[in-house]
Parts: structure tokens; C-alpha cells; sequence
């Protein structure tokens, strides 16, 4: 038992990486603010800030990491997909880029009346997602905007497609992969 214990976190330190801010089962272990200051390649801060800026950037920070550290495993994430139809859909690749609120995940930039809109509904677990990515795109972006950023080639468990008229299918393939 003890080499199959190796092997599996052997495995698991291979997917996470080092300084994801996560630990051996995927939940974030965030930095203090200063060390996430210090090793993020953030612009969010020049010489000229001054320090309500650098307060309102850490109460950020702070409301960032506590909500994270609040996910289930696994967490169900959502993301819209412009296709013509569901049977369009690439389950292969589902794409990085989600959000762990249902409202959040609008086809905002597709205008093309002619192309459908789905919501793809997947559960994840918390390994498969990039904590540096997600912490940076939600310090650094739109403040509601909510986004996980998944690891690239990772599965997951596809729970269902709901169509614009708010119909939920059943996904016709179980495991998704980003």
C-alpha cells in the first residue's frame, strides 16, 4: 500500500505543480497578500499607488480567497457555449475559462442570432483547477465576474446542457475534458 500511496502523490504533485496554491487534494492554500504581491507578475500595482488602493486591493484579495476556500469537491462550474446546435458541441474541448454562478455564464460576446447558446453545467474537482490563473483573473478583471480557470487537458464530469429556453438535456457525453 505504501508504494501505491507514492505513486499517487507522485501523480498529484505532477498535476498540481509547484506554488498552485494548493495542497495534496487539490484545495487552494493561498499566500498571505504580501506573497501573493511578491510572486504574482500582477500589474495591479505601480510606484504611484498609494495605500487605499493597495487596502481596497488586499479586502479583495481577501473576500477572493475566503470565497475559494468555501468551494466543494467537487464544485459544479458553468460556462455558455455559441454552437449550432448540441449536437455541435466539442465535449473534447470544453474549454478553459468558467464560473461558478449559473447567471454568470452568458454568451455575452455572441451576436450571431442564427447560432444556439448552451449552458454547460460540469462537475469539478478541485485539483483540475488553476488557483494562480483563477485568483489572477478575479483580482485583475471585471469584480463580478466570478471566473475558475480550469488546467488544460484535465476531465470532467459533464452534469448537463441547458438550452436558451432553460430546458436542461442530458449531456450526451459524461466526462468533458478542458
Amino acid at each position: 500500500m505504501t508504494a501505491l500511496k507514492q505513486l499517487v502523490e507522485s501523480l498529484v504533485s505532477q498535476v498540481l505543480g509547484e506554488n498552485d496554491y494548493s495542497d495534496k487534494r487539490g484545495h487552494p492554500d493561498f499566500p498571505s497578500f504580501e506573497q501573493w504581491l511578491e510572486d504574482s507578475d500582477s500589474t495591479l500595482l505601480d510606484p504611484d499607488t498609494d495605500e487605499s488602493e493597495v487596502f481596497e486591493l488586499e479586502e479583495r484579495f481577501d473576500e477572493w480567497t475566503r470565497k475559494y476556500e468555501d468551494f466543494g469537491n467537487p464544485e459544479t462550474l458553468y460556462r455558455c457555449l455559441s454552437v449550432p446546435n448540441i449536437e455541435s458541441i466539442d465535449f473534447s474541448k470544453l474549454g478553459r475559462y468558467w464560473t461558478d454562478i449559473s447567471t454568470h455564464s452568458s454568451c455575452y460576446l455572441s451576436k450571431d442570432e442564427s447560432i444556439a447558446k448552451f449552458v454547460v453545467a460540469v462537475a469539478v474537482p478541485l485539483m483540475v483547477v488553476d488557483w494562480p490563473a483563477t485568483l489572477e483573473a478575479n483580482m485583475s478583471s471585471f469584480v463580478d465576474e466570478s471566473e475558475v480557470t480550469l488546467r488544460d487537458g484535465m476531465k470532467v464530469k459533464v452534469l448537463y446542457v441547458e438550452g436558451e429556453d432553460g430546458k436542461r438535456h442530458r449531456s450526451p457525453e459524461p466526462i468533458g475534458v478542458i
